[in-house]
């Protein structure tokens, strides 16, 4: 290995001060080091200290603290591989072998120019390394590229899978499984490669393979993993916050609607925002260690499986999980994904968001979907309609040139049958709860003086703000020096709060500019109520409303009465 650093001025630091039994672990490491071959007494300008951690067994191990050489080190670009990608390289087997390298990293030389970069110093001399050591910014990737070499012809051929010192051997049967084991250690004996018995686990059903658990087609965190995340404290500022993000975030394609669910902590680390950590921070925190805490599964992806696409969307944010089809004819999830919406995407409206979820999601699972024929589920019936009108937005025209690379058919399924994605977007907050918790929820809202006050005003029937609108056309009026002589009303059923837009005409494109002035600030409703004027019952408004997934009910003619919140308002109007 060649270490190249961006300037050739020496970094000399001093020994640390250790303890004890820390010297002396330091000085057994050292006899044998230097009795390896790993190490040699040195007389570099450079020298870094020497450091001692603490293994998981709670043995001492003797580090060097490489920080300030790291910085000046150019880096090394071999790629490491992508933990998803090794882990979907695994559904096919049924017998699995893991082996561990023994000191892994010694295996690789380093180039003899390079050998004074290493020094360290300890009380008792100065030492570099002839061997890659642990600590330096490029040691990784030049030994994934060092063992990328040595087993080529096995990793093209899927014998086995290597990430780092973790090799993984996946096979059907037994009997396949020690064909391709000979094969490994025959290679690994031709170049030199020593293993560590220890943690090698041979033949095995289950395995326990970069923090993941595979058992049976399906994969889940391991319980080490899980339990740090469960045991993780309160976080008391943001450093704590986005070390907690990032524990969590390794699983995240196990926790439905995880961008959601953590947008209270991932607001925190805006850098505008101060950091308090209130009770919806205490709420996503909780929500998150109880997501992993229930031991969530997901099926391995298997190559040539029939796959399904479902997405739903919601301003909060983007879901969707991808599924596959099991031997039973059952369809299986293996990968949820979650995106909360931008500020600037939470003013599209319902249709729009509905098509941008279904495009983040092919970004997501593009490596599963693309050069396959699969199938999309949602429940926005605009969603092919819209994406096939001959004029475009510019947006629509990118988004529909980005699908042509997919071969997927759209399905659409009415919401009720899509819950198990519903569920994803719409609610967003993962509680456990019990009967003694219900009792004492419900025995404080009836106490509550602000609960009873919302009961005085409750209205029957009628479930929130913004969700029904009346609206029609008055006029003619005198006309304007802006040539307005119409006005177009908007009432909303929940609060009667009422909107006048003033218009030079009755026709469909002006209530449904109006109509999307109106979606801009409090988003689309439910259903508009009419009475059935000739723009109401028009093909522009009609498909207006089918695009934006509105419901347009038309009054019976002749029965003004439907409508009596608008021709109330009218009937105000029409004197003044």
């Amino acid at each position: 290995m060649k270490i190249i650093l961006s300037d050739e001025k020496p970094i000399a630091q001093r020994s640390r001060r250790l303890s004890l039994p820390e010297k002396t672990e330091v000085e057994k490491q050292i006899d044998e080091w230097l009795e390896q071959g790993i190490i040699r007494e040195s007389c570099s300008d450079f020298s870094s200290p020497a450091v001692v951690c603490k293994k998981k067994d709670g043995t001492m191990r003797l580090c060097i603290d490489y920080r300030k050489l790291n910085k000046k080190i150019v880096k090394d670009r071999y790629p490491l591989p992508i933990i998803e990608e090794v882990l979907d390289k695994l559904g096919n087997g049924k017998i699995f072998t893991t082996l561990d390298l023994k000191n892994a990293f010694f295996h690789v030389d380093i180039d003899e120019a390079c050998r004074k970069y290493t020094a360290f110093v300890t009380e008792t001399g100065q030492y570099e390394f002839l061997k890659v050591p642990f600590g330096l910014s490029i040691s990784s990737n030049y030994f994934q590229r060092y063992i990328n070499y040595v087993f080529r012809e096995l990793l093209r051929d899927g014998t086995l899978i290597i990430y780092l010192d973790d090799i993984i051997i996946p096979a059907t049967d037994e009997k396949e499984a020690c064909k391709k084991l000979a094969r490994v250690l025959e290679t690994a004996s031709r170049y030199g490669i020593e293993l560590n018995p220890k943690k090698c686990q041979f033949l095995q059903g289950k395995i326990n393979f970069l923090g993941h658990v595979i058992q049976n087609d399906i994969i889940q965190p391991s319980a080490e993993k899980t339990v740090a995340i469960c045991n993780f404290p309160e976080p008391k500022n943001a450093k704590d916050v986005q070390s907690f993000l990032g524990l969590t975030g390794y699983f995240r394609k196990y926790i439905p609607s995880y961008a959601m669910i953590a947008r209270p902590l991932s607001d925190l680390l805006r850098g505008t925002n101060p950091f308090e950590f209130g009770h919806a921070q205490k709420i996503a925190f909780q929500n998150l260690r109880n997501a992993l805490s229930s031991e969530p599964v997901l099926h391995l992806f298997k190559e040539g499986a029939k796959l399904e696409l479902h997405t739903d969307a919601c301003k909060l944010g983007l879901d969707a999980v991808l599924l596959q089809q099991g031997e039973d004819g059952r369809f299986y999830p293996i990968h949820y994904m979650s995106k909360k919406t931008s500020i600037q995407e939470e003013k599209l409206c319902s249709y729009e968001l509905e098509i941008l979820a279904v495009i983040e999601a092919l970004k997501k699972f593009r490596n599963y979907l693309l050069g396959r024929k699969f199938r999309i589920q949602t429940d926005c019936a605009a969603f092919a309609k819209t994406l096939d009108k001959k004029e475009l937005t510019p947006k629509m025209a990118r988004w529909s040139i980005f699908l042509t690379d997919f071969d997927y058919e759209v399905v659409h399924r009415p919401a009720k049958q899509m819950q198990h994605v519903d569920a994803l977007s719409t609610h967003p907050v993962m509680l456990v709860t019990s009967d003694e918790l219900t009792y004492k929820i419900v025995n404080a809202q009836e106490s509550d003086e602000y609960i009873r006050t919302i009961k005085k005003l409750w209205q029957e029937g009628k479930t929130s703000e913004f969700i029904t609108y009346h609206v029609d056309f008055i006029g003619p009026l005198p006309t304007t020096n802006k040539n307005y002589n119409h006005i177009f009303t908007v009432i909303d059923a929940f609060t009667k709060f009422t909107w006048l837009y003033p218009t030079k005409s009755t026709t469909a494109q002006e209530a449904i500019e109006r109509l999307k002035l109106q979606q801009k600030t409090f988003g689309n409703p439910s259903r508009v109520i009419n009475d059935k004027g000739g723009a109401f019952r028009s093909k522009e408004f009609e498909d207006y409303c089918a695009d934006e997934q509105i419901s347009n009910v038309q009054i019976t003619t002749g029965v003004p009465r439907g409508n009596g919140q608008v021709e109330r308002i009218h009937g105000v109007l029409i004197p003044v």
